[in-house]
């Protein structure tokens, strides 16, 4: 193998297949990352046996070859390298030589041949959406999805898309987010699957806003994102998704108008008193005033009013401010509504200007 690239094209490929690198496999070849050099491109791949992700850039090719090398420090040297042509060798064993503007080095690397297969996807159905609405979504749906095994389906972003919608929710049965997405380009038939929460959230650090389009295309088992000259490989999670929607209140008996940094304010600054529990109580009292508490503990107490438009009933309740942290941080909206129900009833937040987002909390015994 011999060639010659440009160090930022370089850079940029590395970056991003390292994501879909196990740096703690006790493998040592996925430690690695697979270059191949023909057709005029050097090829990129790495996995970890779950997800894997590939991608190219130009390059001069002299002599065609491959040969894996490890993630981390390939990726680390070339970041420090000036920008300008940087030429790669492979003339004998498994030594890869870099020469670059005053800088020239060798690392040892392992044999493609034992490097595992990227997985081929059977396309049975693929879509079409706007790369930079997936990107808002994964960012307000998956953090909510749960981060243990106990239940597999639950680890996972539930994609549910149909010719006039795609729908993807998160739950780890305390909470719950749903995003309601229109696809540029619909599915041929249905499609329900789970993707793994690991998956969409490196998809999120692929992924960039504009106008670009990204295509899922999904097997029995699989799904494969193709974006701009990257893909990314993933297994799907076995199983059905629970049906979340019943879950979710038909109806409410007090919506609060109110800024989203306001309420992020007032929550961050009674949770300091909340202690270990993390349990804050949203009041809205009969007088139209909009108050979040603490219990009395310790450290002491804490009470801030929150200035609100409120519509219906008095009412009360308590919930774990984390979770409601995560969910402010990520509605993606200057302007929230936060819908109350009666004793028990899930609260819910959405955003004030659209409905196509709503961000279910489960609430705590007071």
């Amino acid at each position: 193998m011999l060639l010659s690239c440009e160090q930022k094209d370089l850079l940029s490929a590395l970056t991003t297949v390292s994501k879909a690198v196990n740096l703690n496999s006790t493998l040592p070849v996925l430690n690695n990352i697979l270059l191949k050099a023909e057709n005029k491109k050097l090829t990129f791949a790495a996995t970890n046996l779950e997800i894997a992700i590939t991608t190219s850039i130009k390059a001069e090719i002299k002599n065609e070859g491959a040969l894996t090398i490890p993630a981390r420090l390939f990726t680390n040297y070339v970041g420090l390298l000036s920008a300008g042509k940087v030429e790669l060798k492979n003339a004998e064993g498994l030594d890869l030589q870099i020469s670059a503007a005053k800088s020239k080095t060798r690392i040892k690397g392992i044999s493609a041949d034992e490097f595992p297969l990227i997985p081929q996807v059977k396309k049975e159905t693929s879509l079409t959406l706007s790369a930079g609405d997936l990107l808002d979504a994964i960012n307000q749906v998956a953090f909510a999805a749960a981060r243990d095994m106990v239940r597999p389906v639950l680890a996972g972003v539930h994609l549910r898309a149909t010719k006039k919608e795609i729908r993807l929710a998160a739950t780890d049965s305390y909470r719950l987010s749903e995003k309601i997405l229109k696809p540029a380009t619909p599915p041929e038939k249905e499609v329900s699957v789970i993707i793994p929460t690991r998956t969409v959230n490196e998809l999120a650090r692929i992924l960039e806003k504009g106008k670009d389009a990204v295509t899922l295309d999904l097997s029995a088992n699989q799904v494969l994102f193709l974006y701009k000259n990257v893909e990314l490989a993933s297994r799907l999670i076995e199983g059905s998704y629970p049906d979340y929607e019943q879950i979710i209140p038909k109806k409410h008996s007090t919506t609060v108008s109110v800024k989203t940094e306001e309420l992020t304010t007032a929550v961050k600054r009674v949770n300091l008193f909340a202690h270990d529990s993390h349990s804050v109580k949203i009041e809205v009292s009969a007088d139209k005033k909009l108050r979040i508490l603490s219990d009395a503990t310790q450290i002491g107490e804490e009470e801030a009013e929150v200035a609100a438009t409120i519509a219906g009933a008095a009412n009360a309740v308590a919930l774990n401010a984390n979770y409601l942290l995560e969910a402010l941080s990520s509605i993606g909206s200057k302007d929230l509504e936060l819908e109350l129900g009666e004793k028990m009833v899930p609260a819910v937040l959405r955003e004030a200007k659209s409905k196509d987002y709503l961000h279910l909390i489960m609430p705590l015994k007071v």
